[in-house]
């Protein structure tokens, strides 16, 4: 679970990253850098669907990858 956890954390992080700063320079003239505010609320937010996937996991509404392929 805490490698499923980080793996999730990195990929989720960087992935909103990546899209608020395609987003905001695709649909602006000029380059912005990545403001603390919005590390701010991707960090926020991937904690949150950490903690929406650890409960479904706990109440066994969702399983590890490896378990749906035994």
């Amino acid at each position: 679970m805490p490698m499923m956890i980080i793996g999730y954390w990195f990929t989720n992080i960087l992935g909103l990253m990546l899209l608020h700063y395609g987003i905001s320079t695709t649909f602006s003239d000029e380059k912005k850098k990545f403001a603390k505010k919005d590390l701010f609320i991707s960090i926020l937010i991937s904690v949150l669907y950490t903690i929406l996937m650890v409960l479904l996991i706990k109440i066994g509404l969702l399983r590890f990858p490896l378990e749906y392929f035994k």
